[in-house]
């Protein structure tokens, strides 16, 4: 990213079912191509942690072909 770019997508309801199920394997796909380019911020009204909003994440990845 570079010193002048501020963009950041918010991603409302992280821990909800649309967010694991539409979203998360999209921005899995542009990280692995090397296309996101921008912080994602993700908010949930939920106590989830980082850990465990990464491992649901993973949980719903394709396997790596």
């Amino acid at each position: 990213m570079s010193p002048s770019q501020s963009d950041a997508p918010v991603l409302s309801g992280a821990t909800g079912d649309l967010a694991c199920k539409k979203i998360f394997l999209p921005l899995q796909a542009l990280v692995k191509r090397g296309r996101l380019e921008a912080p994602v911020i993700g908010a949930a009204k939920s106590d989830w942690t980082l850990d465990k909003i990464e491992a649901r994440a993973k949980r719903l990845s394709p396997h790596d072909e």
